[in-house]
């Protein structure tokens, strides 16, 4: 089925880049997409990465990934008119790769500040950092598997080895099954609760 065509991105840039003394937060900011990754996203967060990685630059004491509008991240953006074109899929692939890769060797702690909903490539895009702290109503879920995909970014082992076998299994192998922050908190795979809203000030 040909994937209905999105409103046109809006002008203002997908990613947010703020400096704050050594600290540097990106925020994914598609609000109207509850953050979706899309194809310009991920290029965009690939490339800042790659740059802040980079010992040339100089590397910040601490970088902060979160999301506009009260959501992390609902994922890959499947409603991209060129979702199933194979040559953009590819690129959309080499982008996640590289900003997992980059994530997994950066030498400075990277903390995810989860809002919302953190699900697919959002909840893989989180268990990369080093921390999660998550809002009290924060949801975390793998809503691909609920039609026959597989997650690609890393999750199978990231929450096998944060959450532990039974919540890895439930979200795996239950479709649209999801778990609150406070419960991940318990199992050691959030390190922080705090209350809604106040996320980016405790």
């Amino acid at each position: 089925m040909t994937p209905s065509p999105t409103a046109p991105e809006p002008a203002a840039s997908p990613l947010l880049v703020e400096r704050n003394g050594r600290v540097v937060t990106l925020t994914l900011s598609r609000p109207h997409r509850r953050n979706a990754m899309s194809t310009a996203m991920l290029e965009q967060l690939a490339s800042e990465l790659i740059q802040l990685t980079d010992p040339k630059n100089g590397a910040p004491g601490a970088l902060v990934l979160t999301g506009a509008g009260g959501t992390f991240s609902s994922g890959a953006d499947t409603r991209e008119p060129d979702w199933r074109d194979l040559s953009r899929r590819a690129v959309r692939r080499a982008h996640f790769r590289t900003v997992f890769e980059a994530l997994h060797e950066a030498p400075f702690p990277v903390v995810a500040a989860v809002e919302g909903y953190a699900l697919g490539g959002g909840l893989e895009l989180a268990l990369a950092c080093d921390l999660v702290v998550a809002g009290e109503g924060a949801l975390f879920g793998l809503p691909e598997l609920g039609v026959g995909a597989v997650p690609g970014g890393g999750a199978v082992h990231s929450l096998l080895r944060r959450a532990g076998r039974g919540v890895a299994a439930r979200m795996l192998l239950v479709p649209g099954e999801r778990v609150r922050a406070d419960e991940l908190a318990r199992l050691g795979a959030v390190e922080r609760t705090v209350p809604d809203g106040c996320l980016l000030y405790t």
